[in-house]
């Protein structure tokens, strides 16, 4: 599966792979398939995607712990070709900033920047897709927390 296609397998595991599971299953409480620091770029990445203020932001609505579930589970072949994507997005970031600092660390207005030159990247798309997944999946699958998205 290419990423491009992520809409519509989402659509298909939502209501396939998590057909009975009960409305009152716990949100993801923590961090189970990415690593801090690949949390934080994604974080980053999000919280641009959609920001927060008068309404609430990916970052309010949770939506790193969906995507962290997502891809531990029902994206799960996924996870390498998405650490492969993030790894590259990191890698030109650090070409074009000079510097050793991560994406994350940058300026608002660094970040904003890079993000405008990768826009059209597979990595850069199927993280737009999934921050929209996040906003309105259910809560107990990661995302849109306490309903905040919807």
């Amino acid at each position: 599966m290419n990423w491009p296609s992520i809409a519509l397998a989402a659509d298909q595991a939502d209501h396939s792979a998590h057909a009975g599971h009960g409305a009152a299953a716990a949100a993801p409480a923590k961090l189970t398939t990415l690593t801090p620091a690949e949390a934080a770029e994604i974080d980053a990445i999000t919280n641009l995607i959609v920001p927060g203020g008068a309404t609430p932001g990916a970052r309010d609505i949770r939506v790193l712990y969906f995507i962290d579930n997502s891809l531990g589970s029902f994206f799960g072949a996924q996870l390498a070709s998405f650490r492969a994507g993030l790894a590259e997005f990191q890698s030109g970031y650090a070409k074009k900033s000079g510097g050793t600092a991560p994406f994350s660390a940058a300026p608002e207005a660094a970040q904003t920047a890079w993000l405008h030159e990768v826009d059209q990247t597979p990595f850069f798309q199927a993280c737009r897709r999934l921050t929209i997944l996040g906003i309105t999946s259910m809560p107990k699958y990661g995302g849109n927390f306490e309903g905040k998205g919807t």
